[in-house]
């Protein structure tokens, strides 16, 4: 994900029936997008809006190692090559 896109944390949600919801906006901080909320609110009166922190999802790629596995082999490695070199 950019990092332009990680910016805008905060969404203007509109709320539809069956739970389902779309993003209307996004902003960068929450005094924005509940001015925006509020303004929606005034425009569509039938309308529900609602104002979400929605974070960025931390990219992971399928090679990505534990880091409890990586020490553990790391460890491995060492404690072998230790025991290989008191032969």
């Amino acid at each position: 994900m950019p990092y332009r896109d990680r910016l805008n944390g905060w969404a203007v949600v509109r709320l539809l029936p069956n739970f389902q919801r779309i993003v209307v906006a996004r902003f960068r901080n929450p005094s924005d997008a509940e001015g925006h909320c509020q303004s929606l609110s005034r425009l569509m009166p039938d309308g529900k809006f609602v104002v979400v922190f929605d974070p960025p999802e931390l990219e992971t790629s399928p090679e990505a190692i534990d880091p409890v596995e990586q020490f553990q082999q790391n460890f491995r490695c060492g404690f072998l090559e230790l025991f290989q070199r008191s032969d």
